[in-house]
Formats: C-alpha cells, sequence, structure tokens
C-alpha cells in the first residue's frame, strides 16, 4: 500500500491555480502552478490523488449551482474560465498524478469514502468532511509552503455545520476524465454562462449549430433539452430549448481553429462599455466551449485542444486610460488597506498565500 496518501478536494483549490484577482486568464501559468504544487507534494513524502466532480448529481447540489450561475449572470462576473475543473484535472494528469471524476455520487460522498477505506489524509477547507459518521480520515484545510520547499498542511480546526451522514456503504464511481455531453443518455444539457459579457447572450447557444454536428456524431436520434441562464432586461431567466442533431457543421469538429473563425465572424462586436479584460474573457470562452465540443470529437484531451485556440488570440490589451484614471482613487485605497493588513499578518506564508487568504476575507476590496 502506498504511504501518506494525500486525497485533495481539487475543486475547493481551484483559485491557487486560478487566481481571483488576475485580469487575464493564462493556462500555462496556471499549468506551472499545478506542477510546482505536485513537486512540492513529492518532495514531501506524499502520494496525491485529485478528486473532482463529474457533474451535479443531487438536487441539492444542482440547487446551489443554478443559484450560484444566476448570480455571475446578474454580476456579469466570471471568476474561472470556462472548464476551470477539467483544465486543472488534466494539468493534474500531465504531472502524472490520478485524477478520479466523481460519477455517480456528490464529490464529498465519493472522496470521504475512499479516504475513509484507504487510510487517507484529506486536503479540503470544505468542513462537510466534518460530517461523516466514523470517517478514519484526517482533515487538513490548507498548505503553505516553506523556504526549505517542504509542503505543510493546516490542520482544520473548524466545527461541523452540516448533519451527520453515513459513509457510503459500496465503492462509488469514477473515471479518469469529465464527461460533458451525458446528454446522449439522459438527453439533459445543462451549462451556465461562460462569459462576463451576458449581455450579448449566451455564448453556449451561438455554439449551439457545433454542439448539434457533435450530436449527430454521437448518433444522437432524438432532441437535447438544452438550457443555459441569459441576461433579460437585467434579469437572470433560464432559456430551455429541444435541440435536434444536425450534421451540416461536422466538418469543423475536425478543425477547432477553423471553427472558432467561423462562429468568431457572425457574433457582435465589442460594446464601447465593456472593458478589454471582459472582452478577452469573452474571447477566451469562445474558444473554451469550442476545444470541448471538438475534443469530444477527437478523443483528445480539453487542455491539448485549447492551447492551440489561445495561442492563436490576440495578445491581451492594455486597460482603457479611462477605465483606469475612473479606477485610480478605488485601486490606492485597496493596495493601501492590504499593505496594512498584511503587515500584521506573523505568519510564516508568502506573499502571494496571504494575498489569497486576503480576497476570501475580503472579496470586496479587491476587484
Amino acid at each position: 500500500m502506498k504511504k501518506n496518501l494525500l486525497y485533495m478536494d481539487a475543486a475547493n483549490f481551484i483559485n491557487k491555480f486560478f487566481p481571483f484577482w488576475e485580469k487575464q486568464w493564462n493556462i500555462k501559468t496556471a499549468g506551472k502552478r499545478v506542477r510546482h504544487f505536485c513537486n512540492l507534494v513529492e518532495k514531501s513524502g506524499f502520494t496525491l490523488v485529485a478528486f473532482l466532480d463529474d457533474t451535479n448529481v443531487t438536487q441539492e447540489a444542482i440547487r446551489k449551482w443554478r443559484k450560484r450561475r444566476e448570480t455571475e449572470v446578474k454580476k456579469k462576473k466570471r471568476n474561472v474560465p470556462q472548464g476551470a475543473m477539467r483544465l486543472v484535472g488534466d494539468m493534474f494528469r500531465c504531472c502524472g498524478i490520478e485524477v478520479r471524476y466523481s460519477v455517480d455520487a456528490d464529490n464529498d460522498d465519493t472522496l470521504a469514502y475512499y479516504a475513509h477505506v484507504d487510510g487517507a489524509m484529506v486536503l479540503s477547507a470544505d468542513r462537510d468532511f466534518l460530517r461523516y459518521k466514523g470517517a478514519s480520515y484526517q482533515l487538513f484545510k490548507g498548505y503553505n509552503e516553506f523556504k526549505n520547499k517542504q509542503l505543510v498542511l493546516t490542520p482544520q480546526d473548524g466545527t461541523r455545520k452540516s448533519a451527520y451522514r453515513d459513509i457510503l456503504p459500496s465503492p462509488p464511481k469514477t473515471a479518469t476524465d469529465r464527461d460533458p455531453f451525458k446528454c446522449k443518455m439522459n438527453g439533459i444539457y445543462l451549462r451556465g454562462s461562460p462569459s462576463p459579457v451576458p449581455e450579448l447572450g449566451n455564448l453556449h447557444i451561438r455554439l449551439r449549430p457545433l454542439r448539434a454536428a457533435l450530436y449527430a456524431h454521437l448518433d444522437i436520434n432524438s432532441t437535447i433539452e438544452e438550457e443555459f441562464p441569459v441576461l433579460m432586461n437585467g434579469i437572470c431567466v433560464w432559456d430551455k430549448t429541444n435541440v435536434l442533431p444536425n450534421d451540416s457543421y461536422i466538418d469543423l469538429l475536425e478543425s477547432p481553429l477553423k471553427a472558432v473563425e467561423e462562429f468568431r465572424n457572425i457574433l457582435p462586436q465589442k460594446p464601447m462599455h465593456v472593458s478589454n479584460e471582459d472582452w478577452w474573457k469573452h474571447e477566451f470562452a469562445l474558444r473554451s466551449i469550442i476545444a470541448e465540443i471538438c475534443c469530444s470529437y477527437s478523443g483528445s484531451t480539453f487542455l491539448g485542444t485549447l492551447q492551440p485556440l489561445l495561442d492563436n488570440m490576440k495578445k491581451p490589451v492594455k486597460i482603457d486610460k479611462r477605465e483606469k484614471k475612473s479606477g485610480r482613487d478605488r485601486k490606492e485605497r485597496q493596495v493601501s488597506h492590504y499593505r496594512a493588513w498584511r503587515r500584521l499578518q506573523r505568519t510564516e506564508e508568502t506573499n502571494m498565500e496571504k494575498r489569497e487568504r486576503y480576497m476570501i476575507l475580503f472579496p470586496d476590496l479587491l476587484e
């Protein structure tokens, strides 16, 4: 049996790899962060397994997911890229780390079961892991890196807030990759809004013809019920449409770059009121959805399909001068507050780790 097993709730640490404060998402930088973490884990003598949700399987999880997506649409915010969890999963696999997607149970239930049975430690800030009756695992809410390049785990010192729950009686099913097109089995395709510019419509809807071609390739013979959140008159509503398979765009499934060119030509132009950084994320989202569809056709990885599409993007433009001028005073106040708070922290955390903790404590004070 492997020693020092560490089972990680990877989605819980997604902001370690895609920090909220970054103006543009950079999957190469995120990949370096994942690799650095994996190197720390190895040097510290742990055997890491990353656990991720394949999909929301309980009504409670779906309700919470819908509420979060509605908030994103109304606030016109998108803090992490479309497909972030699958990207991070691919990054862990590139580092030789075993990745398990929870297929038919909630990821917490799946991770708790295997950690209990395998005698592993659990790395997650989610206090729901305290609710499992008779659990044998140790729970750690975070980690720090010290100067000797060692990973030091932070024990969970919080208290349980949710009701007690039994550990699953039998092994829950897991997979090595996420399948976003389970609609071929249940006839339902439910996604969020991938862009911080929802006033231009949901990009999933714009790319429906390419998805219909994938349905045809998958030999789906019935309609698929697609549902996405859209912004209408300042209110988030859910657009539900029945879609038939159609092979009109099937040739584009073989060429993601041509698909990007094709669909960019029919999308609206950048509105004057949309910031350059939000428009860059909008362009990223377009490529991310196309990569997700095309890799399901080709069988390649999501990360490997997306990277060439991003390499083909124009370099991010600088923030407009008007945006800089209007936000300068507020930015100075934010930096002053952060620096004053950081000086009071008598911990061995790096400045980056302190900044991540500051973002959690004061989410409204940083952009």
